[in-house]
């Protein structure tokens, strides 16, 4: 007897409203499953036409099994509500052949497929595509539950949620300025990721603050009294990774006078922060998946292997997937990494959180120069609030600087701010891809709101489905005036 798990994904769902297949039918045409169960977020009116159309495709009886999740991304909800579904079908049919579908659903429930198979349920893992059709995966690695430390630490069921007030008085995110739902949701999440010894990948755009999340949780950790080392990997010449990472001994290669230790060797006990990991060879990959499996690494030009007691978050600017796509990340790295994965959301994406940013940064850096008496005035802030910093919180620091260096006055005007930021491809007439306002509304009150209701009403319905939560998101008091907006404004 052979059982499917999987998720419903959003594509399936859009697929079935036009009859079409997607990643749960095709897996259930190819395998034929005797049974199918399927764990879904959605609500019930949502997922009636995929239902529907599955039933249609199929004689094997659909158990769909509704889950409440605060968020698609948080594996501490996620692990627990997949493990007791498939150990209470697992109970009901002990002979029968289980089958985890990897392909809907998020990053994070991709990662907690991996681990349950691997840690406590045997299963097969499967991933489907519309160009390839099924495939089965075989992740050539097995996780040790005794290197693999999982369990709480004591008292950890205790921890609430905190809001962003009382996170900003933890001397740990001394530095950290946010006041926005989503950071505060995220800092939340990081704080309780730091007490469990897994590995973290940390996804954002250039200057987002990887680096300073990555300390985070290595400040909040058992490990907070061992050193934190952060490498970027692009930086280092693609021939010297393996040493630089693993250390050599002497005469490994011309040059190699004695023994050196890599960095591993010297993050002993603590943190490795392996930043920018999707510039890491294949090669190299290959070895960083073996500590993560089993804890033990060989130094270049040696056959003894060396036991690591090292946490390992790696970070990235580019697209893990994309990079999997064409050959240039290994697949089961990508997975034994993602365990917990967080996305840090780019400045324009908070931009509740650029004031808070202006008024704590400017100051300091003004005092750094000399120039503690000057300030912004409410023009240039007008002009920074509205600014999309491609860069991200490095380009405000730039910016600032240079409005503190070049402004000689008692404040900061609204020209000057114009004048110290930095002109790029999305500043160029005609480009208006993330700009608050289209080309040609000028200061058409009535144009701008539109253009900024759309466009932020387009991102919350990729969130959700349900016009309440977007209402939630978008801040409205009840979806009621979500819907007088949309019939005001609504652009379709």
């Amino acid at each position: 007897m052979k059982i499917l798990f999987s998720w419903i994904g959003k594509r399936d769902i859009q697929l079935a409203e036009t009859s079409a297949t997607g990643a749960v039918a095709l897996a259930v045409q190819q395998l034929n499953p005797d049974k199918i169960v399927l764990l879904n977020n959605f609500s019930k009116e949502t997922i009636q036409h995929f239902t529907e159309f599955l039933n249609q495709s199929t004689a094997s009886p659909v158990e769909i099994v509704q889950v409440s999740l605060s968020s698609p991304t948080r594996h501490e909800e996620i692990y627990p509500v997949v493990l007791q579904t498939v150990k209470n079908i697992r109970n009901e049919y002990p002979e029968a052949e289980l089958i985890f579908h990897l392909s809907p659903g998020t990053p994070a429930m991709h990662a907690v497929w991996m681990l349950i198979a691997k840690t406590q349920i045997p299963a097969q893992l499967i991933e489907t595509t519309e160009e390839k059709g099924l495939r089965l995966v075989d992740l050539p690695f097995s996780i040790s539950m005794e290197f693999y430390k999982t369990a709480a630490p004591e008292g950890f069921s205790n921890r609430h949620f905190l809001t962003a007030e009382e996170l900003v008085n933890d001397p740990a995110l001394e530095g950290i300025v946010f006041r926005s739902e989503v950071m505060t949701r995220l800092l939340n999440e990081a704080l309780t990721v730091a007490q469990f010894e897994v590995p973290v990948l940390i996804q954002g755009e250039t200057g987002t603050g990887k680096e300073v999340l990555a300390k985070l949780i290595h400040k909040k950790s058992n490990r907070n009294d061992k050193p934190f080392i952060a490498i970027n990997c692009g930086a280092i010449a693609k021939d010297l990774v393996e040493s630089e990472l693993f250390g050599y001994v002497k005469g490994a290669f011309t040059g190699a006078i004695e023994n050196k230790s890599g960095y591993f060797e010297a993050a002993e006990g603590g943190t490795l922060f392996l930043d920018e990991i999707g510039d890491l060879p294949l090669d190299s990959q290959v070895k960083v998946l073996r500590i993560l499996n089993d804890g033990t690494y060989n130094k270049v030009g040696s056959t003894i292997s060396q036991k690591s007691d090292v946490r390992v978050i790696a970070a990235t600017h580019k697209s893990i997937p994309t990079l999997i796509k064409n050959g240039g990340f290994r697949e089961d790295l990508f997975y034994r990494l993602a365990v917990v994965s967080f996305n840090l959301p780019p400045l324009r994406e908070r931009r509740e959180d650029l004031v808070h940013l202006l008024k704590t940064l400017f100051p300091k850096i003004a005092a750094n120069f000399g120039k503690n008496s000057l300030k912004l005035s409410p023009e240039a802030m007008d002009v920074l609030q509205f600014h999309n910093f491609p860069g991200n919180i490095r380009e405000l620091i730039n910016t600032l600087q240079r409005l503190v260096i070049f402004s000689n006055g008692e404040s900061v005007t609204g020209s000057e701010a114009e004048r110290a930021i930095t002109k790029t491809i999305t500043d160029t007439p005609g480009y208006y891809k993330n700009s608050l306002t289209p080309e040609g509304a000028g200061l058409n009150i009535n144009q701008g709101i539109k253009h900024l209701f759309n466009r932020l009403y387009d991102k919350a319905s990729q969130k959700t489905t349900k016009k309440k939560e977007i209402a939630r998101i978008m801040g409205f008091e009840n979806h009621q005036t979500l819907e007088n907006w949309l019939k005001k404004y609504r652009t379709e």
